[in-house]
């Protein structure tokens, strides 16, 4: 990741989520955070409270988050404001995408803002893009290389040139990793055949381009373009590490968006933006080596969107309404027997409004609002079953409200309660891909969440911040994995979550920094099934701890040490089979010397193999080095 480039933003735009309304738990990851050069993006958000980071293996390999024990699929992951996650790809492939270019990640538990649409039981995940403002134009290069045959190339530049702003990133990666591991040989009660060995088939080839061009016409209307290219070839890894394995899953993905911002229409500010979203997955299991047989699909995923939004104050309040109009389709093809195996599209359209009245001179903000979603799936193919209805339909309404005070300038408290409901995407209904097979008998899930927290302060060196969250979940949808690592999406009935999150901040002096975070959370099963019943839910830490000491010695150093940890989880349902508990520290110094920046990292301390999932680690002790150089330009 390029260092940020840190810009003079422009005022507050219409659509912007006002952090200081926001009822629910919200937190931010800061430019300065993204400047690293070691992190992927599952890294930075797994060091937020809340959020649990899962892996497949290394650099490049399947990523996601669960939040509050809610699903990848259940927390909206969002560009710009724009959800990514769609009925064909309900699950957002973190490692597809670059930090390149990121201003900043907004994360909101719980309660997420009417701005970002449909609401979701684990909140939203916005990823923020730079505005340019009239500081001089700025590039930046960039080289790294790393453990396991890491290498990485990239570029940056952000300026304001006559009356456009231009932002763009382009970065390129490749790693083979290829790290030592013990390999279990799939029968962890026997450890007399265990053997230390490297991974096989996992090397990653990784390209990214972030771009956006920006305008003001007038003080009351501008236009965005932001367009976001990957592609990634990636070998899959099978549970055996067999050398002669060679199945690959190569991914290209492309967002297109363009937002038109126009003020003072009558007595409403407006955002209106028209979104492109398209990705390609290829399967290639030719050689039957990951264990589904013969298999070469390719899967492509299309959403096509208008969205607006609308606000205007009111008395002693403000009034905001949206309304989204989506149309997402999936096209499966099997390249063995060159047929289609699935053709599916969903019409979908969201109306939304909230009311947010203030009191006590601003202090107090309540904010109830109404969410309603309506949609129509179609579903066709050659290979279509007749346990797979032609149709489905859904209708949901998802009522909530929210409340946040101001005691004084030290003291805040809030407090939100919502419903929230999801219809199975085509990927868990039909598809059947790599390791995870599709189920067309899931059922919506519904939820009803809720959380109430407080943040204090000194004002000057301690920040401390306390959370209470809480979940009733009916039909959740998990994916769980046989002994052979086989995953399958299923309803598990209930399920309740109940949690306790705990952050704080401490600058002892001007050179040093403590930050740390907890959570304590019971995901639990509430099945008729006696097996099942009081269960943890798989995948799921009971507890998860970080903590980071930052240490700048002086203008040109900068040296920090972290530690994350887990305690109390499991890869099944029935819980017997326990997950290891884990605790990793990592160390990182940086040096800047005029336009040049240059980190070394060492993660993984301990050279522990993490499984986030049974049978595929993620890799030990890593380093590497990156330098940065930076070019300005002159001021005019």
């Amino acid at each position: 990741m390029l260092e940020p480039i840190v810009v003079t933003t422009d005022a507050w735009r219409t659509g912007d989520v006002v952090v200081e309304d926001h009822v629910g738990t919200y937190s931010r990851i800061d430019r300065e955070t993204l400047a690293r050069r070691d992190i992927t993006l599952d890294d930075v958000l797994a060091r937020e409270a809340g959020v649990q980071r899962r892996r497949s293996g290394g650099f490049g390999s399947f990523a996601s988050i669960t939040v509050r024990a809610a699903s990848p699929a259940q927390t909206s992951l969002l560009l710009d404001g724009v959800r990514l996650n769609s009925a064909g790809n309900p699950v957002v492939d973190l490692s597809t995408l670059e930090l390149l270019a990121l201003d900043g990640i907004d994360i909101y538990r719980g309660v997420s803002p009417l701005q970002f649409g449909q609401g979701a039981m684990g909140g939203a995940v916005n990823l923020v893009t730079p505005r340019a403002g009239d500081t001089p134009s700025t590039t930046r290069f960039g080289l790294g290389v790393g453990s396991f045959g890491m290498a990485r190339a990239e570029t940056a530049h952000i300026g304001r040139h006559g009356r456009w702003e231009t932002i763009a990133a382009l970065g390129a990666t490749t790693a083979d990793n290829d790290y030592p591991f013990v390999d279990g040989n799939g029968t962890p009660l026997n450890a007399a055949d265990d053997r230390r060995e490297r991974r096989h088939n996992a090397e990653v080839r990784r390209l990214g381009l972030l771009a956006k061009i920006g305008t003001r016409h007038s003080e009351e209307a501008r236009t965005d373009l932001l367009a976001q290219l990957g592609e990634r070839r990636l070998g899959v890894p099978e549970w055996r590490n067999a050398s002669d394995n060679d199945a690959s899953f190569d991914t290209g993905s492309a967002q297109l968006q363009l937002t038109h911002a126009r003020d003072a229409v009558g007595a409403w500010d407006s955002a209106h933006t028209l979104f492109v979203h398209a990705q390609d997955d290829r399967f290639d299991d030719r050689g039957s080596d990951v264990g589904l047989g013969a298999q070469d699909n390719l899967t492509r995923t299309r959403t096509l969107g208008l969205d607006t939004y609308w606000e205007r104050p009111l008395g002693s309040g403000t009034l905001d309404a949206k309304l989204e109009l989506r149309r997402e389709t999936l096209a499966g093809r099997n390249r063995l027997s060159g047929t289609s195996t699935l053709e599916a599209r969903r019409q979908a359209v969201f109306l939304g409004a909230r009311w947010s009245a203030y009191a006590m001179d601003g202090r107090l903000v309540v904010a109830p609002a109404l969410r309603w979603q309506a949609s129509e799936d179609r579903l066709d193919g050659a290979e279509r079953r007749a346990d797979r209805a032609a149709s489905r339909e859904g209708r949901v309404l998802q009522p909530a409200i929210g409340a946040r005070l101001d005691i004084d300038d030290t003291l805040t408290l809030h407090a939100s309660l919502g419903r929230h409901t999801r219809e199975p995407s085509f990927a868990e209904l039909y598809v059947d891909r790599g390791l995870v097979r599709g189920n067309p008998d899931l059922r919506a899930e519904r939820g009803l969440d809720a959380d109430a927290g407080l943040r204090w302060t000194n004002g000057e060196n301690l920040e401390l911040a306390a959370v209470l969250f809480a979940s009733e979940r009916d039909e959740l949808i998990v994916t769980t994995y046989d002994t052979r690592g086989v995953g399958h999406a299923v309803n598990t009935g209930r399920a309740r979550v109940l949690g306790l999150e705990l952050e704080g901040t401490w600058t002892p002096a001007p050179a040093w920094r403590l930050a740390g975070n907890a959570t304590l959370q019971d995901a639990r099963n509430l099945s008729p099934n006696a097996v099942l019943d009081g269960r943890q839910l798989p995948g799921e830490a009971r507890l998860q701890l970080h903590a980071a000491l930052h240490y700048r010695p002086s203008s040109r150093w900068r040296l920090r040490l972290e530690t994350e940890a887990t305690r109390g989880r499991y890869y099944d349902q029935p819980n017997r089979r326990p997950a290891e508990d884990t605790a990793i520290a990592n160390a990182g110094v940086e040096h800047l010397r005029g336009r040049w920046r240059t980190s070394f990292a060492i993660d993984n301390l301990g050279d522990d193999n993490v499984e986030d999932f049974n049978g595929f680690p993620r890799p030990g002790r890593a380093f590497s080095l990156h330098v940065t150089l930076t070019l300005e330009e002159p001021r005019r």
